[in-house]
């Protein structure tokens, strides 16, 4: 295999540790444009390129491009995390399905294989599949609770902070034989969470891990932490995949009593919240995940 990057943050970094592989990046002129001197024989038959679709999107798509011409066997298309995943349907007319959008340009950019970590949009398999791509999800939430609920002890119960995410919890909470429950949520106006009463959750003097895919505000979450306590929970803590802690989701999560936050490498400033707040955020690098879902692929 050989391996491509438009954009060498940290996880590529990572990964190349992990694996001991050589990363061809591209470089830029000095306006800002990529270029990227490729080898004048193609010999490979594998192509992975690492994609960053919130910083390198139009270089990430020309360099899939560039790659699909000269006629690799499998070109994987490595994406750790999937920006416009929550613009995945129309509420209304001026709502834009910018979700589907990306994946359709992914596609036409020339993969035959997508590697996702952990996408919100539960649709955005069959935007792949419809179109013959190769869809491989990195089970990147399971590895992270397992890692958890490893540190924490067995007295654990799995809490979803809403009944959409529930299904990927309770499927963890089966293979792991723990105990898994959901807390009813909707959305008031300006995307304002409403939480219903919930008078006997099953968390009563235990340990409770909030999991979700993501956290952006914290308001889901930080909701989600007041309904478990005053359900009686002891401890609680939170796990997801993607960090993005945007605005003041830091302040909320402290503010909550939440003792300590779990979340992975896929995006490049989460390192940085880390950083500056060790005492409540840990991230997990899922690289070793990757290599191995790659090498089995």
């Amino acid at each position: 295999m050989e391996f491509y990057t438009a954009y060498p943050g940290k996880f590529v970094q990572s990964f190349v540790r992990c694996s001991n592989s050589v990363i061809i990046v591209a470089d830029h002129y000095p306006g800002g444009e990529m270029f990227i001197r490729m080898k004048t024989k193609v010999t490979f038959s594998d192509v992975v390129v690492f994609s960053d679709f919130i910083d390198a999107s139009l270089d990430t798509l020309l360099l899939i491009r560039e790659l699909s011409t000269r006629k690799p066997s499998r070109l994987f298309g490595v994406i750790p995390y999937m920006p416009y995943s929550r613009q995945d349907r129309r509420q209304s007319e001026s709502d834009c399905l910018f979700s589907e959008h990306l994946a359709n340009l992914i596609i036409d950019s020339g993969v035959t294989h997508v590697l996702l970590v952990e996408p919100h949009d539960k649709k955005t398999r069959s935007y792949f599949e419809s179109r013959q791509v190769n869809y491989i999800e990195v089970p990147a939430l399971e590895y992270l609770v397992t890692r958890v609920v490893n540190q924490l002890g067995k007295d654990v119960v799995l809490v979803a902070p809403d009944k959409g995410s529930y299904d990927s919890v309770n499927k963890i909470a089966s293979v792991l034989g723990m105990e898994s429950t959901y807390i009813p949520k909707t959305r008031g106006a300006e995307g304002v969470v409403i939480r219903e009463t919930v008078d006997e959750l099953p968390v009563k003097g235990k340990t409770v891990l909030l999991v979700d895919d993501m956290i952006d505000t914290a308001r889901t979450l930080v909701s989600a932490a007041e309904v478990v306590f005053a359900n009686g929970a002891g401890d609680v803590y939170v796990c997801a995949v993607h960090g993005l802690f945007s605005g003041d989701a830091i302040e909320r999560i402290r503010s909550a009593n939440i003792s300590g936050v779990t979340v992975a490498n896929t995006i490049e400033e989460v390192g940085h919240v880390a950083e500056e707040n060790p005492e409540l955020v840990s991230v997990v690098d899922i690289t070793p995940l990757l290599n191995s879902v790659i090498g089995s692929a």
